[in-house]
């Protein structure tokens, strides 16, 4: 039996996500939530996931490119990871807002986060990941359980530019800094496509990773009940939410031989 982390990404950004990712915990068909803390909507979504899913794994989605209320540096992702890259992004600012957001999780939740990742996965970008590893070293290195760091890196051939892209920023490199700083990473990695299938598409993509996802995986997924306005991905949230609460999913997992794991803190 191979243990599986489900993770929904975004919550706290819309009132269809974060009632599609309650209702998914309570019927088990996830095991964590990653949050977007500069959301207006984050303490009320906070004080809502709090009651609905206490066992749940909750954790800080690092948001740098999303713009709530106009905020944000960059044009566009394609902005930021170039200047990530060319190590010319503004460590000052980044040290900041890495600070602004693991702050504005611990005061509405009460206690560091189970993981980290990032929104559109800027956590593991250079320049961003030596200042998020170096605070988080500083704020958690000391706790017996410390929170995990999501890692992109996936076992699977990547299929496509944006696959190789994530595999690499998650691969060998990027898990060495992590386990120097004393942090753990997920064993392997699930759930990259390119947002457009069907409900059919979706389900059958989803048999296949499950086959042949490993022990400790994450499986990411964005889930909403109804269309977020103005999401470039809001068709395929409402499908991913579609084939996960669907009947048939605990079923695929049993074939599968998977059960869900909720690994705790570090």
């Amino acid at each position: 039996m191979r243990q599986l982390i489900i993770c929904a990404d975004d919550y706290a950004q819309d009132p269809a996500i974060d009632a599609a990712c309650r209702e998914l915990l309570a019927a088990g068909r996830l095991t964590a939530v990653s949050c977007m803390v500069l959301s207006p909507r984050w303490p009320a979504a906070a004080r809502e996931l709090r009651a609905a899913a206490p066992a749940a794994e909750v954790g800080l989605h690092l948001d740098l490119t999303h713009g709530w209320a106009g905020r944000t540096r960059f044009a566009s992702l394609g902005s930021l990871m170039l200047q990530a890259w060319l190590r010319v992004v503004d460590r000052a600012w980044v040290n900041a807002e890495i600070c602004r957001q693991l702050d504005g999780f611990e005061q509405v939740w009460g206690r560091a986060p189970d993981f980290v990742d990032g929104h559109q996965h800027v956590h593991q970008l250079p320049v961003i990941r030596e200042a998020l590893l170096a605070e988080m070293k500083k704020r958690y290195g000391g706790l017996a359980r410390r929170p995990w760091i999501r890692s992109t890196w996936s076992s699977r051939p990547p299929r496509g530019l944006k696959a190789r892209v994530l595999q690499s920023l998650g691969g060998t490199g990027f898990r060495k800094a992590v386990a120097a700083a004393g942090f753990s990473c997920n064993t392997d990695f699930i759930g990259v496509y390119a947002f457009d299938a069907t409900a059919a598409g979706y389900r059958r993509q989803l048999k296949t990773w499950l086959e042949e996802c490993r022990d400790g995986t994450v499986l990411m997924c964005h889930p909403a009940q109804q269309p977020v306005a103005g999401d470039p991905i809001a068709a395929a949230r409402v499908v991913e939410f579609e084939v996960l609460r669907d009947d048939s999913f605990p079923g695929l997992l049993a074939a599968c031989r998977i059960g869900l794991m909720n690994r705790g803190r570090m």
